[in-house]
């Protein structure tokens, strides 16, 4: 638990010869219900409920000889929906826990039911602003219809251009507008068109820094704020334009984590990696519009240094002989200098402008 403001640590773990103690040290997902308590989604050793009034754990797991149990100890995600059902990923089938009852429903792939969850590997959930569940999986997206009982499923079809660019959902968000936007391991951002069931992408193609998608955030003017497997990208949803920022800019490192993401009440976004975490206010990073200016910093002939005057302040004379020859260049920019880029052109030889960074 941190204080950001003190920088204070507090660390639950767990102990073997106790309990009423946290299950796991590897966790996964965290979160808080209407009623306050703290639901703990662990690695191995499944589910805990932790009551901060009595500072008691409640402890889940999948048992052979239970009928009333999680459906796998390796739990993935987890969610709370508007009717107080708590809902838990894992590696092997879909758990919805009513905390009144206690009874759990286990949901499962079924291949002869086009109507069950497409796969059994839960990557994340999402209610959406019309209280329907969303379930990202392993191999497709859902929808749980409540009153049916049963999904629907959206994959990836590779003669449909406006199918889903991949299988493999690792987040659901859902901007200010209704938009809806889907991170996927392979095939980068989908925005949804729901009421015709299409998808456009967007890749590294597009500006995307790395097609591999973990969280997406929204900051106060639009912008939807990306975690990367190189980076967090930041997206202009009305000019469709990416700025990316990777490590060299301060980030705790260019990996990020499933699930480890966070707007808080004060404006910060907060994403986790494998290096520590990364929170800052996106209202406060400002991009650099400033050109720098441009410098010769050396010009060779045949690989040899050369002193030459420039005429007209531009101009270097060659004599008909001097075939082979080559300049080097720098823009004066110190601040994040691995991020200058350039553009050349050799006249009447190169068709194109020539990319460098």
């Amino acid at each position: 638990i941190v204080n950001l403001n003190t920088g204070e640590n507090t660390i639950i773990q767990n102990d073997p010869y106790n309990n009423n103690s946290l299950a796991d040290n590897n966790l996964k997902v965290i979160i808080k219900d209407r009623n306050k308590n703290y639901w703990i989604a662990t690695d191995h050793s499944g589910l805990d409920k932790f009551d901060k009034k009595t500072n008691e754990f409640t402890h889940y797991t999948h048992e052979i000889l239970d009928t009333n149990c999680i459906s796998n100890n390796k739990t993935t995600c987890l969610i709370e929906d508007y009717l107080g059902n708590i809902w838990v990923g894992t590696n092997e089938g879909l758990n919805k826990i009513d905390p009144k009852t206690g009874n759990i429903t286990i949901y499962f792939n079924d291949p002869k039911n086009h109507e069950s969850l497409s796969h059994n590997l839960i990557n994340c959930f999402f209610e959406d602003s019309d209280s329907n569940l969303w379930i990202g999986t392993d191999d497709g997206l859902n929808m749980f219809i409540r009153e049916k009982d049963k999904f629907i499923s959206y994959k990836n079809d590779s003669l449909n251009p406006l199918s889903i660019s991949d299988n493999k959902i690792f987040s659901v968000y859902e901007d200010k507008s209704g938009t809806f936007w889907i991170s996927t391991v392979y095939g980068g951002l989908n925005k949804m068109d729901r009421e015709k069931g299409e998808f456009q992408s967007y890749s590294k193609k597009e500006g995307l820094p790395h097609n591999l998608i973990y969280n997406i955030l929204e900051d106060k003017n639009n912008n939807l704020w990306i975690s990367t497997n190189w980076g967090i990208s930041k997206f202009n949803t009305f000019y469709e334009k990416f700025i990316n920022y990777d490590v060299t800019d301060g980030l705790q490192g260019n990996e990020f984590n499933l699930g480890a993401s966070l707007k808080s009440s004060d404006g910060h976004l907060l994403f986790g990696g494998t290096n520590g975490l990364t929170y800052f206010i996106p209202e406060k990073i400002k991009a650099n519009l400033n050109k720098p200016p441009l410098v010769l910093t050396s010009f060779k002939i045949f690989n040899e240094e050369q002193k030459r005057e420039l005429f007209n302040n531009d101009t270097i004379r060659l004599n008909y002989d001097d075939n082979f020859f080559s300049f080097e260049f720098s823009a004066l920019n110190y601040f994040s200098p691995l991020k200058n880029m350039y553009k050349y052109k050799l006249e009447n030889y190169d068709k194109d402008w020539v990319v460098r960074d």
